[in-house]
């Protein structure tokens, strides 16, 4: 990939981040999946909660890909108030932001209706492919 592409990449996947966010009411607490889906807005909360999830694991795996090609700083780069939860270390990107976003997506899956397994597989496999280019 060029160094271009993952840092637009990585910029695209923060964006959806600070979007989508905002949105889920669970606050990216994998915990608080359950209680949300329950009331009339659970479809519409499922979704936010999906899109949320999926874009912080995108962002996990851009995020690795960004500090391999520019070095362990990548990521304190202040857009928007920078990284995610002000976490600025891939590793720790990696293990509270992606394991929170497969966590969130076996919830989804127990207690939903619009995620299957193979959201969870997606998603764990972004972690595993992050935490690989960290350890490389």
């Amino acid at each position: 990939m060029k160094t271009g592409n993952v840092s637009m990449g990585w910029l695209s996947a923060l964006q959806a981040c600070q979007v989508y966010g905002p949105l889920d009411p669970s606050a990216a607490r994998p915990t608080a999946v359950a209680s949300c889906l329950t009331g009339a807005s659970t479809p519409l909360a499922e979704e936010r909660i999906a899109l949320s999830a999926d874009a912080r694991s995108r962002y996990v795996l851009l995020s690795a890909g960004l500090v391999r090609e520019f070095g362990s700083q990548a990521l304190r780069v202040d857009i928007g108030g920078g990284a995610l939860g002000g976490i600025t270390d891939v590793s720790e990107a990696v293990e509270r932001i992606g394991e929170a976003a497969v966590r969130t997506f076996q919830e989804l899956v127990r207690h939903g209706h619009c995620c299957t397994d193979a959201d969870v597989t997606r998603t764990r496999r972004r972690v595993t492919q992050a935490r690989a280019i960290v350890g490389a």
